[in-house]
C-alpha cells in the first residue's frame, strides 16, 4: 500500500528527473519535503551556495475519504517552488534569459510535469487544483525570492485494519480506593488491601444495573 511519504518523494523524483534530461533547461537545484520552520530554513540554506530555483513537496491532509470496495482519500499535495533574482521583482517573476527562470516558469512546468500522473505508485491521478502567490515574509523579502504554491489532489489508498475484535465483558461493577486525604501511606499496589497496612482509607465499589 502505497504511504504519503512515498508519494511526496516520488513528486520530487519526477522533477529531478525532467531537470537531469534537460527537458527543461534548467535543473532545481534544491528539492526536499517541506521544513518545519521555512524562514530558518532559508536563512541556513543561503550561508552556502544560492539553492535556487528550488521545490518542496508537503502532504497537505485529505478531504472526506470515500469507500466504493476499498477506502480511498482525496488526499492533497502542495509543492512550493522558489526563484530569486538580484535585479528586481519582475526579473524574478519572469527570469531574466534561458539561465535565470522566473517562479512564473517553475509554476507552470511543475504544474505540466505532475497533473495526470501516477507516478509509478498505487495511487489516483494526480489533478492540478488551485495555485497562488506566497505571501513574502521578511526573511524571503531580504532575499529576493518569488514563491507559488501548487496544489494536486489524488485518491490515496487506505489500508483497512485487519486486527481481530476483541470480546469485553460487560461494564457491570465499578470499584475505586481512595487515600483521604491525598497523604500517600495507602500502598502503591492498587486496588489496595481493604485491611491491614497500606489498607485504603476509604473505598466505593458500584454495582451498575444490568
Amino acid at each position: 500500500m502505497t504511504g504519503i511519504a512515498e508519494v511526496e518523494n516520488a513528486m520530487l523524483a519526477r522533477l529531478k528527473a525532467a531537470g537531469d534530461a534537460g527537458a527543461l533547461g534548467y535543473r532545481f537545484r534544491t528539492l526536499e519535503t517541506y521544513p518545519a520552520d521555512f524562514d530558518l530554513f532559508i536563512e541556513e540554506k543561503v550561508k552556502g551556495d544560492r539553492p535556487w530555483p528550488a521545490a518542496w513537496v508537503i502532504f497537505g491532509g485529505w478531504r472526506t475519504p470515500v469507500d466504493d470496495g476499498a477506502l480511498q482519500a482525496p488526499a492533497v499535495f502542495m509543492v512550493v517552488v522558489a526563484a530569486a533574482n538580484l535585479r528586481n521583482e519582475t526579473a524574478r517573476r519572469h527570469g531574466a534569459g534561458d539561465a535565470e527562470v522566473g517562479s512564473y516558469q517553475l509554476m507552470l512546468d511543475a504544474a505540466g510535469l505532475l497533473h495526470g500522473q501516477h507516478l509509478g505508485l498505487d495511487i489516483g491521478r494526480m489533478e492540478l487544483g488551485p495555485c497562488r502567490s506566497v505571501r513574502p515574509t521578511p526573511v524571503i523579502t531580504r532575499h529576493q525570492l518569488s514563491l507559488y504554491a501548487l496544489e494536486f489532489t489524488t485518491r490515496l489508498p487506505i489500508a483497512t485494519a485487519a486486527f481481530p475484535a476483541v470480546a469485553l465483558d460487560d461494564f457491570a461493577t465499578f470499584h475505586a480506593d481512595w487515600d483521604v486525604p491525598p497523604l500517600g501511606n495507602v500502598s502503591t499496589d492498587l486496588p489496595a488491601p481493604a485491611e491491614g497496612e497500606g489498607a485504603a482509607d476509604a473505598a466505593d465499589t458500584v454495582e451498575l444495573p444490568q
